[in-house]
């Protein structure tokens, strides 16, 4: 409601004051900025938590297991839930944390010619 009394143009009034709204109203948008970069922040630091309380509950029940990349050597935590598909690559640097190279998916072509995905390279 604020931004709307700035927003509409006031009849009668010289420069000057026109000048001060504007000034008025970027202090409010600043102000409004602030706020929404603390508002932003204090959801990622609760995301954040709930992430690490998630993943050591998981791990506290022996559902999920910890790799190291053997190219970046991150150390990777990834679920082992019978609901949600095992990933291979590394979140860092997309290396095969198994050490086999991720099979890739045959083409339209390869398949009319009846070559295999691990034949069409």
């Amino acid at each position: 409601m604020v931004i709307e009394n700035y927003i509409t143009v006031r009849k009668g009034e010289d420069n000057m004051s026109n000048a001060s709204d504007i000034k008025e109203l970027q202090e409010n948008i600043g102000k409004l900025t602030g706020g929404l970069m603390k508002a932003f922040e204090q959801v990622s630091f609760d995301y954040q938590k709930l992430q690490t309380m998630h993943f050591a509950l998981l791990q506290e029940l022996d559902f999920c297991e910890i790799i190291e990349c053997s190219k970046c050597r991150e150390s990777v935590m990834r679920p082992l839930l019978k609901a949600l598909p095992l990933e291979d690559g590394c979140p860092m640097c997309g290396e095969s944390l198994s050490g086999y190279e991720t099979p890739t998916q045959s083409t339209i072509e390869d398949w009319d010619n009846g070559v295999g995905a691990d034949e069409s390279e």
